[in-house]
């Protein structure tokens, strides 16, 4: 993060420095709550594995991926369509590339949402050697990677491609990698996270665009386009997202 502020920095100044420190904030925000409910499952899923009770270690990780993201979702979705107008809201006069930014932070939470109770799982194997290496070499190519775009005159904004590209490959490294450590089965993550994740994620983003064609002009507007994308949110998570035991 540090690394990416300083290439910001030399290659467009210190304007889009501001944008992305605004955008943080509503990054660490979103991971911080993110944190908060993962304590929750932790202590059972360490608790499970020291027990060697895995299909109950197998069963919390695949729930606390779904209903981590489900939630971030659920929070994210209505900022994220009106976004415009909460930034106006707050900030008065918006710096350039801020919503663009903000946009593209909050969807790399939302990715890495789904990460959290996979890591746990590794940490509790104690085996972590290989995990940590293989990880953090995939997290530093964001400098490089985009320092060399920048050169070639890329825009500020492909520093967050090129995070939400590793946030992605991440996942699917931490899931082949757990299955390994857990025995836990990459068809049974997919059938119990991905496709309901999948599922709810793509109407999710259909109806909240057509809902918010009119962007709001007024906290009013603002409130009722809220209220209605969260609404439709928690519908589809429940309809769609949910088994009939969850």
């Amino acid at each position: 993060n540090q690394g990416a502020n300083i290439l910001l920095n030399i290659f467009f100044g210190p304007a889009i420095n501001a944008a992305r420190a605004l955008a943080m904030q509503l990054y660490s925000a979103l991971n911080n709550f993110v944190h908060n409910l993962q304590v929750a499952v932790n202590p059972q899923i360490i608790k499970s594995y020291a027990t060697n009770d895995t299909d109950y270690m197998h069963k919390l990780v695949c729930y606390g991926c779904k209903y981590n993201y489900f939630l971030v979702l659920l929070i994210s979705m209505p900022v994220l369509n009106n976004i415009e107008y909460l930034l106006t809201l707050w900030l008065g006069t918006v710096p350039p590339k801020t919503i663009l930014f903000s946009q593209l932070a909050i969807i790399s939470v939302i990715i890495d949402s789904l990460s959290q109770p996979l890591i746990t799982s590794v940490q509790a194997t104690g085996r972590i050697k290989t995990y940590q290496i293989i990880v953090s070499v995939i997290i530093i190519f964001n400098l490089p990677v985009s320092a060399a775009l920048f050169y070639y005159g890329a825009a500020p904004e492909i520093i967050y491609y090129v995070a939400i590209t590793l946030s992605c490959i991440l996942l699917l490294v931490r899931i082949y990698l757990v299955s390994k450590l857990i025995n836990l089965k990459i068809t049974k993550f997919i059938n119990e996270v991905i496709i309901p994740i999948t599922l709810v994620s793509t109407t999710t983003y259909i109806l909240s665009t057509l809902l918010t064609l009119d962007k709001p002009s007024s906290l009013l507007g603002l409130f009722f386009s809220f209220s209605t994308i969260s609404g439709s949110v928690l519908a589809l998570i429940f309809l769609i997202g949910l088994s009939n035991v969850e």
